[in-house]
């Protein structure tokens, strides 16, 4: 959002309409300097009419020569008090002078007027807008989306200010007006297939599905690259129990939509890390988080997607082809190799699934759930040793993952080896002191070997880890 209104702080200069006169056909052009000097003579000549002396105060105006824009629009509203044309130079003046007020007050004596034309009230939408900008870096969001619903009741088919009240309507969390602007923006640009995911997004939260559902097609006809319209019409085939084979068409498509966007975003989040070699900003960091986090929403709807290809198969092998079948379309895919890793192990078919992970992780050395996927194997196969050293390598790389821990707890405690996973559960706190995780694990070993005391000081230490986080 801040950086469409920073785009647009620089004040419009668009072509009047009006009748063609010199200094006219100079402002139109740009040329503010040689236009004022035309209009000038113009007026010492009386040769000038309403029309110029209005374009006079808006050349001045746009030259900050407030005083002398002043001077001739008022002499401009003695000649003719009701002129359209006046009324929004004199509002244009006001609103570049901060006279808010008054400006508004002009704006409505130029909309009643008749006659007016909208390009000649142009200039006055871009003060509008630009105020609008300065509003909102302020922080005033309400008063900023009321300066762009008055351009927009000036220019009601400009599509940019639409764009701009849409964001403001998102900031101020506003869902009725900005199914309405969507709706109004889809008119405009009937091919924009992003605005079409996002009205039938705030449609389906809202419960208005059918209204969803021709939003989320008109999407899929211009080729979003947003999975969720094809998970959501994939649903809808499945509810409807349209033929099996349909309904994977529609599964296939919003599968490989999300891993696509998946694959995207971490190119980027990737990009950004490798372009400053690992040193990152505060603010370059933070951008990096929010790529990772943005891989969130498309890996559920992956995964969404997956039960529904699941369900619509009877024979557990027929799912397993197909989705063997996926991951030769996308071999890349992490996800989708994961998930046949899963599948495996469902199955009962450790050993298949243990050749399945380590082929795996030959491509994804880093995937936790590879590693966590080659523990349970092994594990499932007897080779114990080897699971313990997979699942310590799992938490290596996700130190913070309560599951691992717990998944380490069942596996020692097993054996007998409570006493050996709380030696190394000290060992690795002298390096992770504020790893909650890891202090909750802790608390539980020692509370299992009966020492609660120093699971009681553990989990107090824990508990007051987690409020500092919260306050932070």
């Amino acid at each position: 959002m801040r950086h469409i209104f920073t785009a647009l702080m620089l004040f419009f200069a668009t072509a009047l309409h009006l009748s063609s006169s010199p200094g006219i056909d100079l402002y139109n052009q740009g040329r503010l300097h040689e236009a004022k000097q035309t209009l000038e003579q113009s007026v010492r000549t009386e040769t000038a009419g309403v029309e110029e002396m209005a374009v006079l105060g808006m050349t001045y105006t746009r030259l900050a020569m407030y005083t002398k824009a002043k001077r001739i629009l008022t002499e401009a509203l003695q000649l003719a008090p009701e002129d359209p044309q006046v009324l929004t130079a004199l509002a244009m003046l006001e609103f570049a002078t901060g006279e808010y007020e008054t400006a508004y007050s002009w704006l409505g004596r130029s909309r009643s007027g008749r006659g007016s034309s909208a390009q000649g009230k142009q200039p006055l939408v871009d003060s509008l807008i630009n105020r609008s900008v300065r509003l909102y870096q302020q922080g005033e969001l309400p008063q900023a989306a009321e300066a762009l619903a008055e351009a927009r009741r000036l220019d009601s088919d400009n599509a940019m200010i639409i764009a701009m009240l849409i964001q403001l309507h998102r900031e101020l969390e506003q869902p009725d007006e900005l199914i309405d602007l969507y709706r109004r923006f889809v008119e405009l640009q009937p091919e924009n297939a992003q605005a079409y995911t996002e009205l039938g997004i705030l449609l389906d939260q809202s419960g208005r599905s059918a209204e969803a559902e021709g939003a989320f097609l008109q999407a899929e006809h211009y080729n979003t690259e947003e999975p969720y319209p094809y998970y959501f019409l994939a649903r809808s085939a499945v509810a409807r129990q349209h033929r099996a084979a349909d309904q994977r068409v529609r599964i296939h498509l919003a599968i490989g939509k999300a891993v696509r966007k998946i694959a995207m975003l971490r190119v980027q989040a990737a990009g950004t890390f490798q372009q400053q070699q690992g040193q990152l900003s505060e603010e370059e960091l933070e951008k990096l988080q929010e790529l990772t986090g943005r891989t969130e929403r498309p890996k559920q709807i992956l995964q969404a997607s997956l039960a529904l290809l699941k369900g619509s198969f009877t024979l557990p092998l027929e799912y397993e082809q197909d989705l063997r079948r996926l991951i030769e379309w996308y071999p890349h895919s992490l996800e989708l190799r994961c998930a046949l890793g899963r599948l495996l192990e469902e199955q009962r078919r450790p050993e298949e699934a243990r050749q399945h992970w380590r082929a795996l992780l030959a491509d994804f050395p880093t995937a936790m759930e590879a590693h966590t996927g080659l523990a349970r194997s092994l594990q499932a196969l007897g080779r114990q040793e080897e699971a313990r050293i997979a699942y310590l390598r799992a938490r290596d790389l996700d130190p913070e993952n309560p599951e691992i821990y717990h998944a380490l707890q069942q596996l020692f405690s097993a054996e007998g080896l409570e006493k050996e996973l709380l030696q190394l559960y000290r060992d690795i706190y002298e390096r992770e002191r504020t790893n909650i995780a890891l202090i909750y694990a802790r608390a539980e070993i020692e509370a299992q070997l009966g020492l609660s005391e120093q699971a009681a000081a553990h989990r107090l230490r824990a508990a007051e880890l987690e409020q500092r986080q919260d306050e932070e």
